[in-house]
């Protein structure tokens, strides 16, 4: 009998064979106890290292709870453990997705190790590294700074969910740089890529990449470690455009019928050195739906949409966050007032067809100082968006960054069969419309400075 065997494949085994495997395990314990602590005891066949030789980069590209995060974990570990890697990046989509997530949530980095293992790695808050007994050290960088990482040589790397970055081709183009130290025992240097993946030109590289191996799979494959609650959420998604790609791991690209294209978005994207002084900002929104508008908007999740966008010295339009999430209107008017004053926005523009009288108390009972445009959603959805789209064509508006979440609603909303438009995309609208459209003289407020970049490293 083979000494080597995982769970999975042991529950395959006839009943004979698994009392053999038992008595086995009972009359040899270190190697009962070595199978249960093992991760290639437990794992799926997806989540363990391709068996490709000479890999560079793995693509691990799976839904919502297939078990992403673990995967790489344990990946790392096991290259630490067997001395393959000394000097390693840990890049996730900012600071505090780094440590709630990679490092310190229930299948990071420093949760898999039991307590008492003689290798078990520390976070070094103050240096934003992870050290390891046996010497090997992770250095920290974040998807929202475009010139990091950059001067970093590493022998393994963990880019942790890429489609959210806010500039993922740039931190990827410098990351690739970073590649030029061997492991110690000889491996090139590799980097394993854990996603849910949104058709960005990152992404879509990465799936050609002759270098890349690409595994992963659907959220349905780790039901049996998937609380009953999030089963009723994949439930309520199945079959939608959003669940072929957060359930399934799909890459949904564009509707064909959508206003907006990616080839446009991508084509006059830019960088924040690129933004010229704002003459006039704005934060919009677009309250969450009612429960009832809620049901009826299957195909997207409900969420208050909250867009910061400015108009430039150059008459461009600048997309400059996204704060969008499903929240209570006290949450979503703490994140839209919390944005104005950090943005030094001129106004907030609120769209007040969802109980509109409620949505400006709930600013104006936080600070009576904001100046708050109504807007009164009248035209139909799509004949408000076409104009904006128009200016997107014409060059005009530019996403500083990337905005996956909000892009990934703008091409794929078509508006056909009475499609209820995302609160995203309609956030977005009404910014520019106001901006862009609404106003004919150049606002009183002038000059402002651009927004203050932050040195978010401050918060891990």
């Amino acid at each position: 009998m083979t000494r080597s065997i995982t769970l999975s494949e042991l529950k395959q085994e006839p009943k004979a064979k698994r009392i053999e495997w038992l008595r086995y395990l009972v009359e040899h314990p270190d190697q009962a106890n070595a199978m249960l602590f093992a991760w290639s005891s437990w794992a799926r066949k997806e989540q363990l290292e391709p068996k490709r030789p000479g890999w560079l980069i793995w693509f691990v590209k799976a839904g919502r709870g297939w078990g992403k995060t673990r995967t790489a974990a344990e990946f790392i570990k096991e290259q630490v453990e067997a001395g393959n890697a000394r000097r390693i990046g840990l890049g996730g989509a900012d600071p505090q997705e780094i440590r709630k997530t990679m490092l310190e949530g229930e299948s990071g980095l420093l949760t898999i190790y039991p307590d008492g293992h003689p290798n078990k790695p520390v976070y070094i808050a103050n240096k934003k590294e992870v050290h390891w007994p046996c010497g090997a050290i992770a250095f920290l960088f974040s998807g929202e700074i475009p010139e990091k990482p950059r001067g970093d040589q590493f022998d393994l790397v963990w880019c942790d969910e890429l489609a959210a970055w806010k500039y993922p081709d740039q931190v990827w183009a410098n990351l690739q740089f970073c590649r030029r130290l061997k492991g110690p025992n000889g491996h090139p240097s590799r980097i394993i890529v854990t996603t849910t993946p949104k058709p960005l030109k990152v992404i879509r590289n990465l799936m050609k990449d002759p270098n890349c191996v690409v595994t992963g799979g659907s959220s349905y494959d780790n039901m049996n470690n998937l609380d009953d609650s999030y089963k009723v959420i994949l439930d309520r998604y199945e079959g939608t455009r959003l669940g072929r790609q957060e359930i399934e791991g799909d890459v949904i690209d564009e509707d064909a019928d959508a206003l907006w294209k990616r080839s446009n978005i991508d084509k006059f994207r830019a960088l924040p050195d690129d933004v010229p002084p704002m003459r006039r900002i704005v934060v919009s929104i677009d309250p969450m739906a009612s429960k009832k508008g809620a049901e009826r908007r299957k195909i997207w999740a409900p969420e208050s949409g909250i867009i910061v966008a400015g108009l430039g010295d150059d008459g461009h339009g600048y997309i400059l966050k996204d704060l969008s999430f499903t929240s209570s209107p006290s949450e979503w008017a703490t994140a839209a007032i919390e944005a104005y004053h950090d943005y030094e926005a001129n106004a907030i523009v609120l769209e007040t067809n969802q109980g509109g009288d409620m949505a400006e108390e709930a600013i104006s009972l936080k600070d009576p100082t904001i100046k708050i445009i109504r807007v009164w959603a009248s035209d139909g959805k799509w004949t408000r968006a076409e104009p904006v789209a128009m200016l997107y064509e014409q060059g005009k508006v530019h996403h500083i960054g990337t905005f996956a979440g909000l892009e990934d609603q703008q091409c794929n909303w078509s508006g056909k069969a009475r499609e209820p438009s995302p609160d995203r995309l309609d956030a977005l609208v009404h910014a520019l419309t106001d901006l862009m459209i609404g106003h004919k003289q150049a606002p009183d407020r002038m000059n402002l400075k651009t927004p203050t970049k932050k040195n978010y490293w401050g918060q891990i």
